[in-house]
């Protein structure tokens, strides 16, 4: 039995919005209720995550350690706590209001006690804080997409239309992954050009994350078969136009 859709307000810090509760079905067929943003593209983002769309190939993988890496709502991780019973999920996340509605969903699903969440961001090693830029106001298709941060890590500027910008504490992957104590055997990372910074890492840092699936972008003069080079010690599937943005996948060789 299913609860009745649910709506309320919000408080998104410039703006508030009417928040939504709707369920949808994970990749292993078991419900999933997130609570969203109603008139962004919050649900959009659910919905390419679960069910038939699969945004991110759940299906047929069993991560006993997962790390998702711009978690916005927890659409990969919470499904995959919900499918994986004995699974340990760390979601980073570095908008405030987007990582805590991720603590909501997993509260929502049951899962909290597996699902742990960083508001922050990741780099390179030593940069230990960064730029976050999100809450554009003044321009519609922006507005739509207000919760997808941007960083300095990536951009040089926020642009010219009012929005947020918040410091964040910044991790690279050996910090990242020794503050946690955890040791992923599935990584997912769609952080909107930051992935260049946080993959700037020695080889015997890069090795500790053996799988990797996401969205490569277009910054800082970078062209998608750049990532070939980057991860040298993996095999990189590239899935998307050259120009990008482009899906991708990394298998740590042998």
């Amino acid at each position: 039995h299913l609860p009745p859709r649910q709506t309320s307000r919000w408080d998104g810090g410039t703006s508030v919005y009417e928040l939504a509760e709707d369920f949808w079905l994970t990749v292993g067929g078991k419900a999933a209720i997130f609570r969203f943003r109603q008139d962004t593209n919050d649900w959009n983002s659910i919905n390419s995550c679960l069910g038939e769309n699969d945004e991110y190939h759940l299906r047929g993988v069993s991560p006993k350690v997962a790390l998702d890496i711009g978690g916005y709502l927890g659409s990969v991780g919470i499904p995959i706590a919900i499918d994986h019973p004995e699974a340990q999920v760390l979601i980073v996340e570095p908008v405030p209001w987007n990582a805590e509605l991720i603590r909501v969903n997993a509260a929502l699903n049951r899962v909290a006690e597996r699902v742990t969440v960083f508001e922050g961001a990741v780099g390179p090693p030593g940069v230990t804080t960064s730029e976050i830029r999100f809450g554009y106001r003044g321009d519609s298709n922006l507005e739509h997409h207000a919760f997808v941060g941007n960083t300095s890590l990536a951009y040089d500027t926020g642009g010219d239309v009012e929005h947020d910008a918040i410091q964040v504490e910044t991790l690279g992957i050996a910090a990242l992954l020794d503050r946690f104590k955890i040791a992923p055997d599935w990584t997912k990372i769609d952080c909107e050009g930051a992935e260049w910074a946080f993959f700037d890492a020695p080889p015997e840092d890069r090795a500790r994350l053996p799988f990797i699936i996401g969205e490569v972008h277009p910054v800082r003069g970078h062209v998608m078969t750049d990532l070939v080079d980057l991860l040298d010690g993996h095999t990189v599937t590239l899935d998307g136009p050259p120009a990008g943005p482009c899906a991708f996948k990394a298998v740590l060789n042998d």
